[in-house]
Formats: structure tokens, C-alpha cells, sequence
């Protein structure tokens, strides 16, 4: 299963559209981000980017696994912030 903070760099590259600029966003290295999406593909075991001279684009697959990417980080988020709540109450 992919890494919650995996799957919020594919999110930031979607919401940026280039490593580099995903990269700074999220205060890491280019390489770094690079490694990620080549291992969310693994991971995934399909291909989520188009690949060219110019860098890599989401493809459908990758559009389609940002959409749900989105949804579960905010459950995940949702259930951290109950779970702190929950015990900040007892």
C-alpha cells in the first residue's frame, strides 16, 4: 500500500505539474520526488505518467489515482484529527 505522504507528493505533482516545481513546494530534491512517482508506479503496477523530453504528465491512470489520492489523505487527515480530539477530551 502506497505511503500517505507518497501520495501527497503525486497530489502536490498534479496540483503543479512538474517535478521540479513539486519538488520545491514540498521542500525536497527533484531526484527525490522522481523516485516517488516511479515507485507509486510500482506500487500501483501501472503507468501514471506520460514520459518525454520535456518531463512526465498524469495520464489517465494518473489522473484517476490523484482523484482518489485526494479522497483518502482526507480521510486519513479526517481520522488523525478525530483520534487527537477523542483524546484531548479524555
Amino acid at each position: 500500500m502506497p505511503d500517505i505522504d507518497h501520495l501527497r507528493q503525486l497530489v502536490a505533482f498534479a496540483d503543479k505539474g512538474t517535478l521540479s516545481g513539486t519538488a520545491r513546494e514540498l521542500h525536497m530534491s527533484q531526484p527525490a520526488v522522481s523516485r516517488t512517482m516511479q515507485r507509486l508506479e510500482t506500487e500501483f503496477k501501472v503507468d501514471l505518467f506520460d514520459r518525454s523530453n520535456n518531463g512526465i504528465a498524469l495520464n489517465d491512470n494518473g489522473h484517476l489515482a490523484v482523484t482518489l489520492a485526494r479522497h483518502v489523505i482526507e480521510q486519513y487527515d479526517s481520522m488523525l484529527a478525530s483520534v487527537r480530539q477523542f483524546d484531548a477530551r479524555h
